[in-house]
């Protein structure tokens, strides 16, 4: 009974102590990224949307293509 407690507690602090290991700091992030690649008003200002209006489809076209 000892030892299944025991083994979980090892497994608990063994996660723990990796999973201290591998956050990095918010100072060290920004030593080496200094700027982001694109900012937001770059990227928004690169959007294009074109619109092409269609022809429009007389009610005869509408007609022959539906009893084909």
């Amino acid at each position: 009974m000892k030892t299944g407690k025991l083994n979980i507690m090892m497994v608990v602090a063994v996660f723990l102590a990796v999973s201290g290991c591998s956050t990095v700091s918010v100072q060290q992030l920004s030593e080496t990224y200094d700027r982001p690649i694109l900012s937001a008003a770059e990227a928004e200002s690169m959007i294009r949307v074109e619109v092409t209006p269609l022809p429009a489809i007389s009610v005869e076209d509408t007609v022959m293509a539906a009893t084909d």
